[in-house]
């Protein structure tokens, strides 16, 4: 009798765990349907695609359309010219609102303690499959608050009398790109000028921001920007599968392996920069007068201040490679193809160098003053080729589109300075490079914004457009470019934009 009453009370409760499981079950589904019912409802007054599936949302034809070699911003503008301005799509249970709307983009990224920053992609990026990789950085951190203390405090190590003394650095970093296409100018060679902007702009983010003598550029097998980019690629791995992070198959778990490789090298590089740095003030040295001293200067060297330690120092170094190398040299990469294409733009361009520079072996920070029709250059192919192509918000309040649409409070919405960049309402003939066309006719300013707008807006954009200048300056005042026939063009999209096939030309001295 006792064994029987003890059977009886473990299949009684063996059936209550088993009820339990599937009460909790159901619940789940029940409380999905809810949620997609109620966002359904929400989201009524704004167009966008229909749900394919109940349960994926418009995931499966997201998919559908990058298997066939597109890429999310394609979508964007194929979604555009169907629902206008202010859309929106769905993936599983959540909806996600696009504004290419410049009163949108004024009221949004006006107001950054208003409208904040989601967790996709940008808790991504702070922590990359459960390692530390741009942890509390610019880019990453959330907290308007925490954030302003950061930027105050980094903000001097980009003022205009810092970047003046850089122009030193970056002309001897493009007399070391000069000498390496000169060994390569004889116009047969192939040569991936992807490859060549990325190593030189590594190269003076390294010197300049850390006193480090990375020699890339001579040495592609360094490990430093297979780093970079490995962590950038599983970034938007992480963004397209957001369970990648819980993923146990073979291919995952290598992921999560070469990801911890990539940061722990960062960081450690970085690390041992800093305290390198501090120990040579220790010991009363000279110190360099970069990013480095500059922060550890205002922050009174990483001591006392609860809100900017070691670990946030590092945040703001893998912050700086990637959002001060990697996007220049993409930038760059892009300018020089469209130049390739554009033979009156590249005639005109030479010639104004040929005037003014000359043949100048140093570019002053005042000769870049007199580069009026580069600076368009550059500024045309920021709208064509915006490396930021995407910036995402949550609505702290509802937003009133231009066209009337009410976007509404605890929204996530996604801004494109690339999409709004090749919109008709905003630029005629959008997909023709012509530079001409920022002197010939004012446009908003809100729908030009490579760069952020607002207090959040890239710290480092001056920095970007002096070194760019004085790169393509030098190289276009020595070298002729040919393309390489037969290159794709695509654009390949993670995080940021680079060329599918890296920007090959033919390398020729002009002269």
């Amino acid at each position: 009798m006792e064994v029987l009453s003890s059977g009886f009370h473990l299949t009684s409760v063996i059936s209550l765990v088993l009820y339990l499981c599937i009460f909790l079950l159901l619940s789940c589904i029940v409380l999905f349907f809810l949620v997609v019912l109620h966002q359904g409802w929400k989201f009524r007054h704004i167009p966008g695609p229909k749900r394919s599936s109940v349960i994926y949302g418009c995931l499966q034809e997201v998919r559908e359309f990058l298997e066939k070699g597109n890429n999310k911003l394609d979508l964007l503008m194929k979604w555009q010219a169907e629902y206008g301005t202010v859309f929106r799509y769905s993936i599983l249970h959540r909806y996600i609102v696009v504004a290419l709307d410049p009163d949108v983009v004024k009221e949004i990224l006006g107001k950054p303690s208003v409208h904040w920053k989601p967790y996709v992609p940008y808790g991504i990026m702070g922590t990359l499959l459960g390692n530390r990789f741009m942890g509390n950085g610019l880019i990453t951190e959330a907290n308007h608050a925490r954030w302003k203390i950061h930027r105050a405090m980094l903000n001097p190590a980009f003022n205009r009398k810092y970047l003046m003394t850089m122009v030193e650095t970056f002309n001897d970093h493009a007399d070391h790109l000069v000498s390496y296409l000169t060994d390569r100018a004889d116009g047969s060679q192939e040569v991936s000028m992807y490859d060549a902007f990325n190593n030189a702009t590594l190269d003076i983010i390294a010197k300049a921001g850390f006193g480090l003598e990375l020699n890339v550029l001579d040495n592609p097998n360094n490990p430093f920007p297979n780093a970079i980019l490995t962590c950038l690629n599983t970034i938007q791995s992480c963004i397209q599968n957001p369970w990648m992070k819980y993923g146990l198959t073979s291919k995952v778990k290598k992921a999560k392996s070469e990801v911890k490789d990539a940061c722990d090298l960062l960081r450690r590089v970085g690390k041992s920069c800093v305290e390198n740095r501090l120990a040579a003030k220790a010991r009363g040295e000279e110190l360099p007068l970069d990013m480095l001293t500059n922060i550890l200067e205002a922050s009174k060297d990483l001591k006392g201040d609860e809100n900017f330690g070691i670990e946030e120092m590092l945040d703001e170094f893998a912050t700086f490679f990637i959002a001060g190398q990697e996007t220049t040299s993409n930038v760059m990469s892009f300018t020089l193809e469209q130049l390739g294409k554009n033979p009156r733009v590249l005639q005109k361009l030479q010639e104004e160098l040929d005037e003014k520079i000359g043949g100048q072996t140093f570019i002053s920070f005042h000769d870049m003053g007199k580069l009026e029709y580069l600076n368009l250059v550059l500024k045309e192919a920021l709208r064509m080729y915006a490396p930021a192509s995407i910036v995402n918000r949550v609505t702290g309040t509802d937003v009133k589109a231009s066209t009337g649409i009410v976007i509404p409070k605890g929204s996530q919405v996604s801004l494109s300075p690339f999409v709004m960049g090749r919109m008709a309402e905003y630029y005629e003939d959008p997909l023709i490079f012509r530079p001409e066309r920022f002197i010939e006719s004012k446009h908003s300013p809100y729908a030009y914004f490579p760069f952020g707008y607002g207090q959040r807006s890239c710290i480092g954009q001056q920095f970007a457009l002096i070194e760019s200048r004085i790169i393509m300056a030098k190289l276009l005042q020595k070298f002729k470019f040919d393309l390489v026939p037969g290159q794709s063009w695509n654009i390949s999209f993670a995080v940021t934009i680079r060329p599918v096939d890296g920007c090959k030309n033919y390398v020729s001295l002009r002269h």
